[in-house]
């Protein structure tokens, strides 16, 4: 907002518009990440493979702790834009689905995480 008021000299009016365009897509992911996790919860918690994602995730996050974050840290205990931390976790869900799935090995989930995912610092 700092930066905002200083480009826009005091123009309130260009600085509310920008400031709301600039906030449009992280409002559109958070909302998108609610209903999803509404549905994950109530359709598949109590499914096997929910349980074995989660175990994968853990173990993804232990193994890589700078570029695999499962989708629910990143949203409560990091400072990632909504719009990213959705990106982002769709990649890695999308990871978690071929490797489950028999489509890609371990060693090639551990490759493409190494290569394709940036560290969350």
């Amino acid at each position: 907002m700092n930066n905002l008021i200083g480009e826009n000299e005091g123009d309130w009016g260009k600085i509310f518009e920008k400031y709301s365009l600039s906030h449009v897509p992280n409002g559109h992911a958070i909302a998108d990440m609610a209903i999803e996790n509404y549905i994950e919860m109530r359709d598949s918690v109590n499914n096997p493979n929910f349980k074995k994602r989660r175990q994968l995730e853990l173990e993804l996050e232990q193994k890589f702790p700078d570029k695999f974050i499962p989708r629910y840290s990143m949203v409560s205990f990091h400072q990632i834009p909504y719009a990213d931390v959705y990106r982002r976790g769709a990649i890695q869900f999308d990871l978690m689905n071929k490797f489950m799935a028999g489509e890609i090995s371990e060693t090639e989930l551990h490759t493409t995480i190494l290569e394709q995912l940036q560290p969350i610092t």
